[in-house]
């Protein structure tokens, strides 16, 4: 979990999980980059206004996912143009949480999804099996 930080200010916590399909590769680099690329789009619109809106932090994100793949089919033509056509066969699917104030923004990739539980249950009332 990593705090998102926007012109000095918290806004809140980002989550990611990622997968590799055909290797370890994309996985990593969004691991390593996409909340990167969301606190950069945060601030981009933080400088455009007083206060983010729910649909600013919706475009943050889908902007952030385009610019990582984006970045990851160039970083595969070049790898195959140096001989390494593997490179062209990974890919990974991710799922990412951002927390800001009350609110929960989900977005995902791939195979993957997400489950919201509204309500915990104490362990202590369980029966055990």
């Amino acid at each position: 979990m990593k705090q998102l930080i926007v012109k000095g200010k918290e806004l809140g916590y980002y989550a990611g999980v990622f997968d590799g399909h055909g290797g370890w590769q994309t996985a990593e680099y969004a691991k390593k980059n996409l909340h990167v690329y969301v606190e950069n789009e945060l601030d981009k619109l933080a400088n455009l206004k007083d206060t983010l809106t729910e649909e600013d932090y919706k475009i943050a994100i889908e902007n952030a996912f385009d610019q990582i793949e984006a970045e990851f089919i160039n970083f595969s033509k070049e790898a195959i143009q140096k001989g390494f056509p593997n490179a062209g066969c990974v890919g990974a699917c991710a799922l990412v949480t951002i927390v800001s104030g009350s609110k929960l923004y989900v977005a995902s990739a791939g195979d993957c999804r997400a489950c919201k539980i509204n309500k915990l249950i104490n362990s202590s009332n369980t029966k055990s099996r």
